[in-house]
This record gives C-alpha cells, structure tokens and sequence, in this order.
C-alpha cells in the first residue's frame, strides 16, 4: 500500500481555478470610456503593474485588496490619467466588473478532479490573494461545495507573498504543514511563498503541456494523475 504524501490540497483562485472571461486591462479600459477617460490598453497594462507593485500593504489599516486598498489603487490611475472627478464611482462600478461570477469561466477540468480528490479523501481549500468577495465567486462558479475553507488576503488581513497567509490556513485547518500541498500558477505568491511556510508546492502551466518538471502540472488532470490512483479520464 502506498503512503500518501499530503492530507490536504490548497488552491489558488485565479488562474489556477477560473480565469476572467476578458482581461483586467481591458476591463479597466472599458470603464474607465464609460467615464469619458480614454486609455489605450497598452498603458493601462502599464499603469496597473507600476501602480500594484507601488501600493502599500494597508491602506487606513486595510489590508491588500480591501475596499479602502482598491480605492487608494483607482485614484493613483486616476491621477496618471490627469483626471480629478468620478473617483468612486468609478471604483464602484470597476468592482461591479469583478465581484459576479458571471466575470469568470472555470477550467474545464476542474469540476471533477475537485470531486475526485475529495473522494480520495484530500482536504481541499482555497488560499488567494482577493477580495471578501471570492466566497460568493465560488459560490456562484459552482466550486464553493468542494471547499472545506475559503482563505482571501483581505478577510484574513495578511497577502501573498508573505508565507503568514499559509500559515494561517494551516492553522485553521489543524494541519501540519508538510502535510500539505498548494497549487497555484505562480512563482512567487504560490511557489515560494508556500515553501517558505513549509508547505509543499507544485506551479501549474497551461500553456506548455510538453515542457514540465517534477514541481510542475500541466492541468488538474495531471494533479490527479500523480494524486490518486483511478483519476477522472478527460472528455
């Protein structure tokens, strides 16, 4: 009989779980000419990435991805678009954009392999930076059922890369954290920052099913196929 490595499986949301149906960039354009503010796509790809990377961890003591966090972050593209006016409504109506399910699409497969770890017995969780709103995304994806506990940066107060958040969760879910795997399509939020809380950690590519290491699944059918021993066979 084989001896299991892990008793629990923790996930990134985006992109490892669901994706946006559209871009953020092109979100972010699109409503940001809903207030008369034309930006290209190009620059607001630019602005978000030199604007994420500057913001503070809390803003009037909230953490990362709060409400307060997001409204500090609309009104710096705000000033680089030299515009004064709107401000929060347009931080309303940007959220609007992201809080419904009906933003995101899941992975084909997803759905199974979730049931199939479940069934094997692997406590599964949820460990992302996001808002307070990822309950009700999942929810609304159909995956919230899979999930023994849900653990978004800014309900717990602590973000990725800090391996606090890992910690957290392991804490939470009375689990020692050798005994558990994370999965998540980043180096540094979700590779590094797991280990560093002594979790063990695999990164997921898409994108090259033929180029992949040991640490490395090319979908959740691969995850199965290395977790349990009658995976789901794809469609």
């Amino acid at each position: 009989m084989t001896t299991r490595l892990f008793d629990a499986v923790t996930f990134d949301a985006g992109n490892t779980l669901f994706t946006e149906r559209r871009t953020r960039d092109e979100l972010y354009c699109d409503v940001f000419a809903d207030f008369d503010v034309e930006v290209e796509l190009d620059v607001m790809a630019r602005w978000r990435s030199e604007e994420h990377a500057a913001m503070p961890e809390r803003v009037d003591g909230q953490p990362r991805y709060s409400e307060a966090w997001f409204r500090a972050f609309v009104a710096r593209l705000l000033e680089r678009a030299a515009v004064t006016r709107d401000a929060e409504a347009l931080r309303l109506a940007l959220a609007e954009r992201f809080v419904h399910a009906s933003a995101y699409r899941v992975f084909e497969d997803v759905p199974d392999i979730l049931a199939a770890l479940g069934r094997h017995g692997y406590r599964l969780a949820v460990v992302s930076n996001w808002s307070d709103h990822l309950d009700g995304i999942l929810a609304g994806l159909g995956l919230k059922a899979h999930f023994e506990a849900v653990f978004a940066s800014a309900v717990v107060g602590i973000s990725k890369p800090s391996p606090q958040l890992y910690r957290h969760a392991c804490a939470r879910l009375d689990l020692a954290p050798e005994r558990v795997l994370h999965l998540g399509d980043r180096d540094d939020n979700d590779v590094t920052a797991a280990r560093a809380a002594g979790l063990s950690a695999w990164k997921i590519d898409r994108s090259n099913p033929r180029d992949h290491g040991a640490d490395v699944v090319t979908s959740f059918r691969d995850l199965a196929g290395r977790l349990i021993p009658d995976p789901p066979e794809g469609h």
